[in-house]
């Protein structure tokens, strides 16, 4: 009997993530969607009229060229072959896709190139937001296409075939890019362009992949349209920023493109004077072979084969253009240099960009653009201001969904960090502090980033202030331990007080502690495993938590009651809290941290974890805990805290107590202390090495 496949069952094949849009298909389209997504293996597919897309007035022009200013300075850069990566960012509803599927068509219908790639999070992904695109993708911008699926090498795809505006066949590939191994579907293919739909939720490697298939080709092109997250995705931290120039290189590339321009322009009028002698020439023969007095007497193929011959030779002295080097014009670089060897084509067409909220600049080969809902044409005014009337003012909702800025929202673990935990302190600011201590926490790393902390501690409230960071990738540097000591020396004398009371370091990292140690360094092995380390019943405190979020809670609550304060220049610190994210398991249903970025985050709930262990410091001035409003409720601190009246001389003497223990006996609590006269009267002597002053077992 032949199963029937009605909408309820295949409602059923789509991913979870894409009912939502499937059901927000048109009827019009229905049909149509449903025969791309549901087809048979090998069934072609094309039917013979298609809506035409219903651009909004302002986006287009009669020959379907953008004039929307954004999108038509894109599509200009595009066609001129002015750079190579585009990525399209921005807030929900923003229009990103319709502009770019109808700028990558029109690049689509020029280029020589005869295979391309898109990538989606999934097959149906890739298909639903590209192919259809709610009436704007291929299947429409190029309607004398045949769809079909099949399967190669056991790898699901979509293959989208056209002829191109020369009448040369060409297709388009359609992969899911969510999973590491992804990749390998399409290893082997030499590809021309690709467009990465919803960059964010795609594995890396598979974006890295298609550079590499598209390595050899003239002109290539990668589209990445996607709506942001926080900013210590791997997108950003990985791809991103291995793209990204210095100030240096991006203002000396300025200097050539201003210096220079009118040098490469008369260049390239020689190459293209060439350029036309060569096609007057080439129209000529064909003619003449053809036996025609001028091409308006060719057959239609021959006239197609005369308009390929002429593009042909365009193409190679596009080539010869291209191929101008910056190093032809400015003798000056080293060849390590990053823009030696570099296409001064492309360098004359250098625009840095940086009018976004998210502070991105151009580089070579990598152009930012940002859209929101502002951008959208196809929205009334009345449209745009309800939809950002749907979020909170000022919420990571709101920031990211509306302006398109790089915050974590629905996910976000510590929801309760806000610009009311950022500070602006002065390095110096707590030189003369005699009411907190010094703490230092190092996250050492060779395969990740290495992430250290310099924190002030008040033991009166409770308060830790974090006053400056460092983040430093090791990976392909040979680097060793020496290296990590060598960055903690400079974080310590980085401020005018160069003494420290305590040095925290990962308790994983054992050859780290022991190089400290052995350097005669005193280290602490951080408290990464329990928030109730000072519990009586400590010994059960894992039993009731997920290891994946130990910590966390201490953290959320110390955020939500302003108990843990960032000074604003920690940016790598700030961008982690807020792009922290949960990850949730369909099979266990619990919810995990994504463990990505987050080395000096890490830091941080080792500091709090190790010096507060708990909120037995956090109370108010009757001596009760304070409560946070947003915080988990499992946070507790010493057993009895809150009914013991605050005494702040047992506090300080508790914390030295727990201080000395932790360092061997020479921590020093507090400036005003019998220690610190001491670390005074050694200042004043000649008992110095290496420009530090040493008390204790300490050289500071």
């Amino acid at each position: 009997m032949k199963m029937v496949m009605t909408m309820s069952n295949k409602h059923a094949l789509l991913p979870k993530d894409l009912e939502k849009d499937y059901e927000s298909v048109e009827t019009e389209y229905k049909s149509i969607v449903d025969s791309i997504l549901f087809a048979s293996e090998n069934d072609e597919f094309n039917p013979t009229t298609r809506p035409r897309p219903k651009y909004s007035p302002g986006s287009v022009d009669d020959m379907m060229f953008p004039i929307q200013p954004k999108a038509k300075t894109i599509a200009q850069k595009i066609l001129n072959g002015s750079g190579y990566i585009y990525v399209v960012e921005g807030g929900a509803r923003g229009g990103k896709d319709v502009f770019m599927i109808l700028i990558w068509t029109i690049y689509l219908m020029t280029t020589p190139h005869k295979t391309h790639l898109v990538l989606g999070k999934s097959l149906e992904h890739a298909l639903l937001n590209v192919l259809h695109s709610s009436g704007y993708g291929l299947f429409y911008t190029i309607p004398n296409g045949v769809f079909v699926r099949n399967s190669d090498s056991g790898a699901q795809r979509g293959i989208y075939k056209f002829k191109d505006m020369y009448g040369v066949d060409k297709e388009i590939l359609f992969y899911g890019n969510d999973k590491k191994n992804d990749n390998e579907k399409y290893q082997g293919f030499t590809i021309g362009s690709t467009y990465v739909n919803e960059g964010m939720t795609q594995h890396i490697d598979g974006i890295n992949q298609a550079i590499q298939r598209m390595a050899s080709a003239h002109n290539h092109l990668m589209i990445i349209t996607q709506n942001p997250k926080g900013q210590a995705h791997p997108f950003y931290t990985d791809f991103e920023k291995s793209k990204i120039m210095s100030e240096e290189t991006l203002e000396l590339m300025e200097y050539i493109r201003d210096r220079y321009k009118y040098d490469f322009e008369d260049k390239k009028r020689e190459i293209l004077s060439s350029s036309e002698k060569d096609k007057k020439d080439f129209v000529s023969k064909f003619c003449k072979i053809k036996n025609v007095p001028s091409p308006k007497y060719l057959t239609p193929d021959d006239q197609i084969s005369l308009r390929i011959g002429l593009w042909d030779i365009d193409f190679h002295y596009d080539k010869m253009v291209s191929g101008l080097t910056v190093q032809d014009f400015y003798d000056k670089l080293h060849p390590d240099h990053d823009l030696y060897n570099r296409s001064m084509k492309k360098v004359v067409a250098f625009d840095r960009g940086g009018q976004n909220p998210n502070g991105v600049l151009n580089s070579y080969n990598y152009d930012y653009w940002h859209f929101t809902v502002d951008d959208n044409l196809g929205l009334t005014e009345m449209q745009r201001n309800e939809y950002k009337k749907e979020f909170k003012k000022g919420s990571a909702l709101y920031l990211q969904k509306t302006l398109g800025i790089r915050k974590t929202a629905e996910k976000a673990v510590y929801k309760e960090f806000s610009s009311q935990n950022v500070m602006d302190v002065d390095l110096d600011a707590f030189n003369n502090s005699t009411q907190t201590i010094r703490v230092i926490g190092i996250d050492p790393g060779f395969n990740h980033e290495t992430g250290m902390l310099d924190c002030e501690v008040d033991f009166r409230t409770g308060t830790i202030f974090v006053i400056q960071e460092r983040l430093i990738d090791y990976k392909n540097q040979d680097a060793t331990i020496e290296d990590i000591e060598n960055m903690f020396w400079e974080i310590v004398r980085s401020r005018k007080n160069r003494k420290y009371d305590m040095l925290i370091v990962d308790p994983s990292h054992v050859a780290t502690i022991n190089h400290f140690v052995s350097r005669g360094i005193d280290v602490t092995a951080a408290n990464n495993s329990s928030l109730m380390v000072r519990r009586k019943n400590k010994k059960y405190a894992n039993q009731n938590q997920q290891k994946g979020i130990l910590g966390v809670e201490l953290l959320k609550y110390g955020f939500d009651i302003k108990k843990i304060m960032v000074n604003s220049m920690c940016v790598n610190l700030i961008n982690q809290i807020e792009s922290n994210e949960f990850e949730y398991n369909e099979i266990t249903g619990n919810l995990k941290i994504k463990k990505i970025n987050d080395d000096v985050l890490d830091v941080l709930r080792y500091i709090v974890n190790t010096v507060l262990g708990g909120t037995q410091y956090w109370v108010d001035e009757k001596g009760g805990e304070l409560n946070g409003e947003n915080a988990l409720q499992e946070i507790l601190g010493n057993e009895g805290t809150q009914d013991e009246k605050w005494d702040l001389d047992r506090i300080l003497q508790q914390a030295q107590i727990e201080l000395n223990q932790s360092v061997g006996g020479n921590a020093v609590f507090g400036y005003g202390s019998e220690l610190d006269r001491q670390a005074t009267q050694v200042s004043t002597t000649d008992d110095r090495q290496d420009g530090l002053w040493f008390l204790g077992k300490h050289w500071l």
